[in-house]
């Protein structure tokens, strides 16, 4: 039930910061998949649940209306192995279209 949906919801979360990279890569050229714009993108990812999701859900900038203040958002600071296997992800359709197109 609510573990699903929470899922799905992060799930989805990350395919809006999917579109957006691409918008902002394809339509606006403000990015290029390049390691420098991927990893400023990486601190826009992390930065945006501290300032907008928690603040939305009660819990305040970086969590501090929590009960252990502070440390959830600065265990996000930690090196996450998974993550990176996100970015690959998302720079995987590029290399493929580098790889077809040869441009």
């Amino acid at each position: 039930g609510e573990a699903a949906a929470g899922w799905l919801l992060h799930y989805a979360v990350g395919g809006v910061y999917v579109l957006i990279y691409f918008v902002l890569w394809q339509h606006l050229n403000v990015l290029t998949p390049t390691l420098v714009d991927g990893v400023l993108f990486g601190v826009l990812n992390v930065a945006v649940p501290w300032f907008f999701f928690m603040p939305a859900l009660g819990a305040g900038v970086l969590e501090r209306n929590t009960l252990r203040p502070y440390f959830p958002a600065l265990q996000r600071l930690q090196p996450d192995p998974l993550r990176s296997v996100d970015g690959h992800g998302l720079k995987s359709p590029w290399i493929l279209h580098v790889i077809v197109t040869g441009v």
